[in-house]
């Protein structure tokens, strides 16, 4: 299946022509171009989500993840996109299980994952615009009472929720932007270079892990458990 999306007319053409290979199960050469879409720039969520379907049928897990979870970041109320980012991350071999979280934390994370960056800065701003009008009307008119204190802490109590999850959305957009998915089965050495270096442990493709540092054609990463290591840079794809 693949999305439709709108772009200025050279990219609305490459974007149909992908898809024309794609349908054709041509699907290397589909991903040479949906690749062209987003390395000028632009991002949206169809072309991530067809890129996905492209690596995914051509047995290229590690990719196909990275694929689907940008797309997931930019349409994460997207019930295909969340789906298929499921079912090729079920293809991972020797899965990292996340520890469980308490109830509330898990609740809280599901709604915030719910919306984007965008539409949460959106409503704070929203939010404060009626406080601010509401706050106004209130000096002019001179008038006080219960009814109007209360809309004012509830509003007030609202404002405050949504500028801790815009603080809180930011702290994690800034984890993310070191965020990586390893695209090519690796083994995790003790050093950034070859030689004598010993390896700690072999991670496989699919893998989400972070970026500590870089040093020449290396990454040290650590993985969801705890484990660092160092594996060369082409072995993993940062997220966009």
């Amino acid at each position: 299946m693949v999305v439709s999306c709108s772009y200025s007319m050279d990219i609305h053409k490459l974007f149909n022509e992908a898809n024309d290979l794609f349908i054709s199960k041509k699907y290397k050469k589909s991903i040479e171009l949906y690749e062209k879409i987003i390395d000028s720039g632009q991002e949206n969520s169809a072309v991530f989500y067809n890129l996905g379907n492209s690596y995914y049928r051509s047995n290229d897990i590690g990719q196909a993840i990275w694929a689907y979870r940008n797309a997931y970041r930019l349409n994460p109320r997207d019930k295909d996109i969340a789906h298929n980012l499921k079912i090729s991350e079920a293809k991972k071999i020797d899965r990292i299980i996340s520890p469980p979280l308490f109830i509330i934390h898990d609740f809280y994370r599901k709604i915030k994952s719910s919306f984007t960056v965008f539409e949460i800065l959106l409503l704070g701003g929203i939010l404060f615009f009626i406080f601010s009008l509401l706050w106004i009307k209130q000096i002019f008119s001179g008038k006080k009472n219960v009814l109007s204190k209360g809309i004012f802490q509830i509003l007030l109590t609202f404002i405050i929720i949504v500028h801790t999850v815009i603080l809180d959305v930011a702290f994690e957009r800034k984890r993310i932007s070191n965020e990586a998915i390893i695209v090519e089965k690796s083994d995790a050495q003790s050093g950034p270079f070859l030689g004598d270096n010993k390896v700690l442990f072999k991670i496989n493709e699919g893998s989400v892990v972070e970026i500590l540092d870089e040093k020449n054609n290396w990454s040290e990463i650590i993985l969801i458990d705890g484990k660092k290591g160092w594996v060369l840079s082409n072995a993993l794809r940062k997220m966009k």
